[in-house]
């Protein structure tokens, strides 16, 4: 890191890597479910999993991608303020 992150920034870098743990969690649950859904297929409609299963791991890859560009964004450094200027 260039520069030092003031409290508020490590809190929301702290927060956003959270969300990324929350997000890999759900993800190996999809794909766990993935992976079961050739044995459950008599019990549950076959295409319509499919489909709701590619929706899950979109939603998934879209997660990943706006975390990534906000983590990028709060551990950039604020830029210093002079003492005549202000919020």
């Amino acid at each position: 890191m260039a520069g030092k992150l003031s409290a508020e920034q490590q809190r929301r870098v702290d927060e956003i890597l959270q969300f990324q743990r929350s997000v890999d969690h759900v993800a190996k649950l999809v794909a766990e479910l993935e992976g079961n859904r050739a044995a459950k297929a008599t019990f549950i409609d076959g295409g319509g999993i499919f489909m709701k299963i590619r929706g899950l791991n979109d939603g998934l890859s879209s997660l990943r991608m706006q975390l990534d560009v906000t983590l990028k964004q709060a551990m950039t450094p604020e830029p210093k303020q002079g003492p005549d200027q202000s919020h």
